[in-house]
């Protein structure tokens, strides 16, 4: 009706308890990245041409995106190069899918996590960056895209001894990256953490960043 959209907030996510038994993990790499990885994307690529020249793009990430969970030297330099493209982080994605199915179930030789859920968020993260720098590059760069780690308690994630925030804590935090003023100078492409520091998520220890 307003012919515009000055918000995007892409929440959706699934998460499995990482299987053991290849076709049931196989199953869950694909739900999992359906979801978090490709539907995130389709939906900005839906959205984009309705959003404002000021909008903001909030991206649901988590503490298990941090770059440092992916165990491959060589995948965490490429998935961490700030010049990598849309195409070539599409290509890895498909190639972890393509090496956790029942008769080629060897994505840990190549350096990949056996958690669908952090590899999804990690591409969520890489592709946040990408997506900001894509902006930047047409002209749009009062359209800023973030990606955010919320804080809350999960039941299927939150482990015992993590901290969390409250529901209504992390509400506001990820309505503070939805409400960015403008100009934004930063955060533009990052990802954020629920108390608004910006995370170098592909130097970030992990232990220090669990909550």
């Amino acid at each position: 009706q307003q012919g515009q959209i000055d918000i995007l907030i892409n929440n959706a996510g699934m998460f499995f308890y990482p299987a053991q038994e290849a076709t049931e993990h196989f199953v869950q790499v694909q739900r999992t990245l359906d979801v978090n990885y490709w539907g995130l994307k389709n939906v900005c690529n839906a959205f984009l041409p309705m959003m404002s020249d000021t909008g903001r793009i909030v991206n649901m990430s988590s503490n298990y995106g941090q770059l440092s969970l992916i165990p491959g030297n060589e995948l965490r330099e490429k998935l961490g190069d700030p010049n990598l493209t849309e195409k070539e982080l599409d290509e890895m994605i498909m190639s972890y899918q393509r090496h956790c199915t029942e008769f080629n179930d060897d994505f840990e030789v190549l350096g990949w996590p056996r958690c669908a859920y952090t590899v999804s968020k990690v591409a969520v993260n890489a592709y946040t960056r990408i997506l900001q720098r894509q902006l930047e590059q047409k002209g749009q760069k009062d359209l800023v895209v973030n990606s955010i780690h919320p804080g809350s308690y999960h039941s299927k994630i939150t482990q015992e001894g993590d901290k969390y925030i409250t529901a209504k804590e992390a509400a506001v935090s990820v309505v503070n990256a939805a409400l960015l003023p403008h100009p934004c100078v930063e955060p533009r492409g990052q990802f954020i953490w629920h108390d608004g520091s910006v995370v170098n998520w592909e130097m970030a220890n992990v232990q220090g960043l669990r909550m």
